[in-house]
């Protein structure tokens, strides 16, 4: 079978199994041909999802456990760290449901509803419940929208898309700066963008931040937390 040349791979099945085959030309004539098993890279795959999934499910009750302990301790000791151990353990529950929502999405068991969704209230949902961190962060919430758009999605993956990227516009800012969801309708078809006026992402890494687990030099944005797993899950 003819290879694929350089990163398009082409996709032949025998006895043994499913392989994809890469071809690298050679200088002076020739070519380096790669396989890769196909279905060893796919049950590989499986297992680590289900590994996060079933790590993330047993996190939970442990967690649960935890947080309504702090909570009845709040009285008992120092303000201070009474917030403090609060903070850590709502951060553990977050990057716990995260780690299982991407695992999910990652299976292709994630279940979508689609309906005709109004844009402008779920925006509106977003900034009401992100409203107290961008307060605490010192960062203005904008919005400008056109009232009747409307967007053929699910309800909820929607919503978290839109708060996970107004979450970074919120995190990664600067304090006086500004985050702004924009929604119109452009050739019959709703457009929605997020901006800010924080420091950016570096070019030679914008194809990189929506893979999980990555994260733009953490130098650069000390104490802001996460798994890096927010990008990969709006993807």
């Amino acid at each position: 079978a003819a290879a694929g040349r350089g990163p398009d791979p082409v996709v032949i099945e025998n006895r043994r199994g499913l392989w994809e085959v890469h071809s690298f030309p050679v200088r002076g004539g020739g070519a380096v041909v790669l396989l890769t098993e196909v279905g060893l890279v796919r049950r590989a795959a499986e297992l680590r999802q289900r590994f996060v999934q079933d790590l993330s499910h047993e996190l939970r009750s442990p967690l649960t456990v935890l947080r309504t302990t702090v909570e009845a301790l709040e009285d008992d000791v120092d303000p201070r760290l009474a917030a403090m151990l609060v903070h850590q353990v709502e951060r553990l529950d977050r990057l716990t449901a995260e780690l299982y929502e991407l695992a999910t999405i990652e299976a292709g068991q994630m279940e979508l509803q689609l309906e005709a969704v109004p844009v402008a209230t779920t925006v509106r949902e977003v900034v009401v419940d992100l409203q107290p961190e961008a307060d605490r962060f010192g960062v203005e919430l904008r919005v400008d929208l056109e009232n009747d758009l409307q967007c053929w999605s699910d309800r909820r993956g929607l919503y978290r898309v839109l708060r996970n990227l107004v979450d970074n516009g919120i995190k990664y800012n600067r304090r006086g700066g500004w985050t702004e969801v924009r929604a119109r309708s452009e050739a019959g078809a709703p457009v929605i963008e997020v901006a800010d006026n924080g420091e950016g992402i570096p070019a030679d890494e914008l194809k990189a931040v929506t893979q999980r687990f990555y994260r733009v030099d953490r130098a650069r944005t000390p104490g802001k937390g996460g798994l890096g797993l927010g990008l990969a899950i709006v993807k």
